[in-house]
């Protein structure tokens, strides 16, 4: 939107997907709030949720206000979460080849080697 709809001027943002984890409520706000101060949000405020169904959860809100440096800030912000994102995908397809090795060989020490069983 920050590109495309140069009419668009301020955006508000409100973050408030709910979390099954009780001990997490505060800390996922927390990290919401972070993010939407490293796209240059201001106006962040962090809202409990009283509502019977999302009890604890807490809604996090702000405002973008669309300038040249605002977009600047933004596209950074973008770029690191993207790498981040990468990295992580990177690491888990990492994790996840390790565990499949580890149980070729604990298959290979409790049955045998395939080879040997053809």
């Amino acid at each position: 939107m920050a590109e495309h709809f140069a009419a668009v001027t301020t955006i508000r943002v409100s973050l408030n997907s709910p979390i099954e984890r009780r001990d997490d409520f505060l800390k996922v706000a927390r990290a919401r709030a972070q993010i939407l101060r490293r796209i240059g949000a201001e106006q962040i405020n962090i809202i409990p949720n009283f509502a019977p169904s999302n009890r604890g959860n807490f809604t996090v809100i702000g405002v973008w206000k669309r300038n040249p440096q605002s977009v600047q800030v933004f596209n950074a912000a973008l770029r690191h979460e993207r790498k981040a994102h990468r990295s992580r995908r990177a690491a888990a397809t990492t994790v996840r080849g390790r565990l499949v090795k580890l149980g070729e060989r604990i298959r290979r020490l409790l049955f045998g080697s395939i080879e040997k069983g053809i």
